[in-house]
């Protein structure tokens, strides 16, 4: 039997839901399976888990507009500014509910693969697939773009 490398694995999931409700429930969904994975495997992997509803061509990090004391509202900030015919454009904040999924550990493509099932169980054409990310720095760079991305985000 081969010995586990420790590598990280960046998870495509197409799928966009109708709602923020239904998208919310499927991640919960997909935490709980990536919580027996970690059970199950007994190795030290870790999973990320994003919800997100902002356009991928923006960068920006989620945060609140105002104290969660005073009831602050999670909104997207966007870390660039845009100029289109002498007017700011706005990051677009509307689109479909979309979840993004970091694998990262021993036996990372063992887990990623089992979520892809998983996901491919319910809806038989969907055309997720893994990409794997081979240094150091793509690894931080996609913690850092589904941190920054995602309004909910779960960790395992």
């Amino acid at each position: 039997m081969r010995e586990k490398v420790s590598t990280a694995y960046f998870l495509d999931d197409p799928r966009k839901f109708s709602s923020m409700e239904e998208a919310e429930k499927e991640l919960n969904r997909l935490r709980a399976v990536c919580v027996r994975l970690k059970k199950k495997q007994g190795e030290d992997i870790a999973f990320m888990l994003g919800l997100s509803v902002t356009d991928s061509q923006y960068m920006g990090k989620m945060g609140y507009q105002k104290s969660m004391r005073y009831g602050g509202k999670k909104v997207f900030i966007c870390s660039e500014r845009r100029i289109h015919n002498g007017e700011r454009v706005e990051p677009c904040t509307d689109k479909p509910p979309h979840i993004h999924i970091m694998v990262q550990g021993h036996g990372a493509s063992t887990a990623a693969e089992r979520i892809i099932q998983n996901v491919r169980k319910g809806n038989p054409d969907c055309k997720c697939h893994k990409q794997h990310l081979k240094t150091a720095e793509q690894t931080a760079q996609a913690a850092a773009y589904i941190e920054g991305q995602s309004s909910v985000l779960r960790r395992v």
